[in-house]
């Protein structure tokens, strides 16, 4: 009974974190007073998470830190590896060449959101919520990260469309992958490394940071 109530509060602090950031997703680009819900949503998961850094003592293998060894560098190459696979497909369905001409600065703050992403969703709720199971943790965490990007980009700025499912269906693909590079690695490093590997390929010619980038 104990184990049900604790898993069960589990839940509801992750849910609550996923609710936070989404809440904070849909509203960042709007303008006074609805950019005050986005920051709700904002403080909301910081609130969760500042909890979790004062009452657990095991974050490091929550956050999937606490390990590093051969089969997790091996594993990290793989992820590398399918980080910039996607990135190029997925350049290529923008209609762009298979790999990027040069390098510009914002590809640093590409690679460092995809990151921040890794430790939160492959990190902390994927982590937090293993004692479900790794089907339902690494679904989760994929559901969870997907629906933050597609409010992201639900209130675009005026003449910019963006397909939704496609949006959706990638990023819980990629997500799916992310997550199971966390599961049989034990480590956030893979998916980490994966992911900023994907934000590089994919950004690497953007002069600045694109409309839809927290601001």
């Amino acid at each position: 009974m104990k184990s049900l109530i604790e898993n069960k509060k589990l839940l509801i602090e992750t849910g609550a974190f996923g609710a936070g950031m989404l809440l904070f997703a849909l509203f960042i680009h709007s303008k006074l007073p609805l950019l005050f819900f986005s920051y709700a949503g904002l403080l909301l998961a910081a609130v969760i998470l500042g909890r979790i850094f004062f009452k657990e003592t095991n974050l490091l293998e929550i956050f999937g830190l606490s390990k590093l060894s051969a089969k997790v560098l091996l594993i990290s190459f793989v992820g590398l590896l399918f980080g910039a696979a996607i990135g190029v497909q997925y350049r290529l369905l923008l209609g762009s060449s298979i790999l990027p001409r040069f390098f510009s600065t914002f590809v640093l703050l590409s690679a460092l959101i995809g990151i921040t992403e890794e430790l939160l969703y492959r990190g902390y709720v994927q982590g937090r919520v293993k004692p479900f199971g790794p089907i339902f943790a690494i679904g989760f965490a994929a559901l969870l990260h997907s629906g933050y990007k597609v409010f992201l980009f639900i209130l675009p700025p005026a003449g910019v469309s963006t397909d939704l499912l496609s949006l959706a269906l990638y990023t819980l693909w990629g997500g799916l992958g992310f997550g199971i590079l966390r599961e049989i690695s034990g480590s956030v490093l893979p998916p980490l490394l994966a992911h900023a590997a994907f934000d590089i390929i994919v950004y690497a010619e953007y002069a600045k940071a694109p409309w839809w980038v927290w601001s």
